[in-house]
């Protein structure tokens, strides 16, 4: 076998390649460990940016969603202006016509108290006067033509029933009106 002095020159021969093959591992793992240092300051830096960019579309969000929150309230403000502006054009319309036909009527009322035989002093039969209709299903109908409870006033004319009658349905008519014109015009308010 090997004895000591045959293992000591085979060390003495080895002892170079194995101080080379030392070296060489040495240098290797200094080498990845240098690189391992430069990709980890790459990393941190690269993961520094990375944050910054995250911070930045986080704050844009933020201020985006804010200023949509913004425009959001403002629009719906500007709606319900616009809708009471609405409302309130169509109410005093609605209030004036009505106004005019209350004060029609009263001038027709009038014209027919200053000429009862109605159409220029040529004489009328008596003729009795027709009750109102009823407004509810179990109401009679009211001396006044609006309200139930009662048999017509003796001083209630035919005439003036008329009138009633054609007020109420003149007044129906503008309602209908208004209230199809208001919601024409709200249909137009872009919401």
């Amino acid at each position: 076998m090997f004895t000591a002095d045959a293992l000591l020159a085979l060390g003495r021969r080895l002892i170079p390649y194995v101080l080379g093959a030392a070296i060489v591992v040495a240098f290797y793992l200094l080498f990845t460990g240098w690189l391992d240092g430069v990709k980890a300051d790459e990393r941190a830096a690269q993961k520094a940016v990375d944050q910054r960019v995250i911070d930045k579309l986080e704050s844009d969000v933020r201020q985006k969603t804010a200023e949509a929150a913004a425009a959001d309230q403002a629009h719906a403000r500007a709606v319900e202006a616009a809708q009471t502006t609405i409302s309130n054009e169509v109410t005093h319309d609605y209030e004036t016509k009505l106004a005019a036909l209350r004060a029609r009527l009263d001038q027709l009322r009038r014209d027919a108290k200053a000429d009862p035989a109605g159409g220029g002093g040529r004489e009328q039969p008596d003729v009795p006067g027709v009750p109102d209709a009823a407004r509810e299903p179990d109401d009679v109908a009211g001396s006044d033509g609006f309200h139930g409870g009662g048999v017509e006033a003796p001083d209630r004319s035919p005439i003036d029933a008329l009138l009633g009658l054609a007020f109420e349905a003149d007044a129906n008519t503008v309602n209908l009106i208004a209230l199809q014109r208001w919601i024409a015009e709200q249909r137009k308010v872009e919401r």
